[in-house]
């Protein structure tokens, strides 16, 4: 005879079955961090929103690598190679895989109108998981919610961050995954599992830009911190083996190709390395006024002079706060790096934004902290020192909100509702509705995946005119004459006179359309007539 269970009891007995389904642990973590969650899912909304609008229109195409970046990665989607061109080594290839990725799980080169918007949503993305993990380090190395919430909204909105995040650059992607292996380094289980976690993202940081691993050290600093005295003989050995293990891809991948070494008919990753750090012309240190380090250092302190020069001026406190103390020497490691004479590339600064918020938002969590002991006397030492503390973070604050806030405001108006990439599409689209798709047309890797959108075969990057011999070889064995259109802006006089044949061409064409008054000249080449 069946059992009958009464009915409040069935109720009682199903909702107890259901709850064991649930994972024990879902239900005190989300009871331990619901306000973080909250806070954090707050600000991702609102970060997104500052991020997301206009993000194809502001800043303007005013850096190629950006367009670089986008092309190679529409190669590995459509053609299933590393570049549009042949692949050298300039950098290891897993940034532009990232994007390829995404653009296939999106269908996103056949969604968008044109291709570098691909590029700049999975800024957004990477900009946004960035910023979860700067909550999550904040809290790591000690910060109450509130301060990580303002590193946070240091790190991800001020006028740096909204003109460098947005842009399609490889830094973006390794301070990513560098933020991550930071955050995992200093979780607060100290386990084998988080010293692993950190060696892998930092290989992926390394493989998406090579030159982060300026700041392994501090990243093994940051581990020591977090890890007990009896097993660090074991931490420290598996963040470097893992690492090395990981990172080493890019050396065999290299190796297998054959292409480690220079040799003849080949390009080599040893000629890449030597190009990177000596073929470049360099641009001097930034204790030189003259330098062009310092101009572009200006050029980011014009830009946003609170977040970088408060940062830079709070390392020395920084290194008297023990668990800042990583951090500060991530930060200090950079600077120092800008003082050598080699070549500063344009994104670096990308580079030293986290770190200077954590040191700004750190700092003044510190000194907010500063209390005096319970039951002191009102005006005794102690008090007066958390007087001062508490009294210098709310005047700064107070500076902030009145003078700074103004500025970041304007920027985050203008980076909304301004579209500075008008010209660059506007010439993209003469070319599509008046050409010819077999038309050899001398372009910038901006213009480059728009018009392999639309089907176009033969339009050339302008750097492989003249640096390319299969480019020159299959479509300009007569030289310039070959050129049927050139769409450029303004070239420094440098890149003039490493580009022959881009000079000649431009020097024997028409001017058909400007976009942008001049920012961008369609040009038609004059052929010779006669014998060559």
């Amino acid at each position: 005879m069946a059992t009958v269970i009464p009915f409040r009891r069935a109720l009682t007995v199903t909702a107890s079955a259901t709850h064991t389904r649930i994972p024990k642990w879902i239900g005190p973590w989300f009871r331990r961090h619901l306000r973080s969650v909250l806070l954090v899912t707050g600000l991702l909304v609102a970060i997104g929103i500052v991020m997301g609008l206009n993000i194809s229109g502001w800043p303007g195409r005013i850096n190629e690598d950006e367009g670089t970046y986008v092309s190679e990665a529409w190669a590995i989607e459509y053609w299933k190679e590393l570049a549009h061109y042949t692949y050298w080594y300039d950098h290891p290839p897993l940034g532009w895989i990232l994007i390829a990725g995404y653009a296939v799980l999106t269908d996103g080169f056949e969604r968008v109108h044109t291709a570098l918007t691909v590029g700049r949503e999975f800024m957004l993305i990477t900009s946004l998981i960035s910023a979860g993990l700067m909550y999550i380090l904040a809290r790591r190395v000690g910060l109450s919610r509130t301060f990580s919430s303002i590193a946070v909204v240091l790190f991800a909105v001020s006028p740096l961050s909204l003109h460098y995040h947005r842009m399609v650059f490889l830094d973006n992607l390794a301070i990513m995954f560098g933020l991550a292996a930071f955050a995992i380094a200093a979780s607060p289980k100290k386990s084998i599992a988080a010293a692993a976690g950190a060696g892998f993202t930092f290989a992926m940081a390394m493989l998406c830009k090579e030159t982060i691993a300026i700041l392994f050290p501090a990243l093994v600093w940051i581990l020591i911190q977090h890890t007990v005295k009896g097993s660090r003989k074991w931490n420290g050995p598996i963040l470097f083996g893992v690492s090395f293990l990981f990172g080493f891809q890019y050396i065999l991948f290299a190796t297998l190709k054959n292409e480690l070494l220079q040799g003849p008919g080949h390009v080599s990753l040893q000629d890449a390395l030597v190009w990177q750090l000596h073929g470049r012309p360099g641009t001097g240190s930034l204790l030189d006024p003259e330098s062009g380090t310092f101009g572009l250092a200006r050029s980011w302190v014009n830009e946003d002079p609170w977040l970088l020069l408060l940062g830079a001026a709070l390392i020395p406190i920084a290194f008297a706060i023990k668990k800042l103390r990583p951090i500060a020497a991530a930060q200090l490691t950079l600077i120092l790096m800008m003082c050598n004479t080699g070549y500063m590339p344009y994104p670096y600064v990308i580079a030293l934004l986290p770190f200077a918020a954590l040191l700004i938002a750190g700092t003044a969590g510190r000194l907010w902290d500063v209390r005096r002991p319970d039951g002191s006397r009102l005006f005794s030492f102690s008090a007066v020192r958390s007087y001062l503390a508490r009294g210098s973070v709310l005047i700064v604050a107070l500076i902030f909100a009145v003078f700074v806030s103004i500025g970041w405001g304007r920027t985050i108006y203008q980076a909304d509702t301004t579209d500075l990439s008008g010209p660059s599409r506007q010439a993209t689209q003469w070319i599509i509705d008046r050409t010819d798709k077999d038309d050899v047309i001398v372009v910038d890797d901006y213009v480059w995946p728009d018009l392999a959108l639309h089907g176009y075969t033969k339009q050339i990057w302008f750097y492989k005119t003249d640096l390319d011999p299969e480019v020159k070889a299959t479509l300009l064995p007569n030289g310039y004459s070959d050129i049927d259109y050139v769409v450029l802006g303004h070239l420094a006089d440098n890149t003039i006179r490493d580009l022959p044949t881009v000079a000649t061409a431009i020097k024997e064409s028409t001017v058909l359309a400007d976009f942008g008054n001049g920012e961008i000249t369609v040009r038609k080449v004059v052929k010779p007539t006669g014998p060559n």
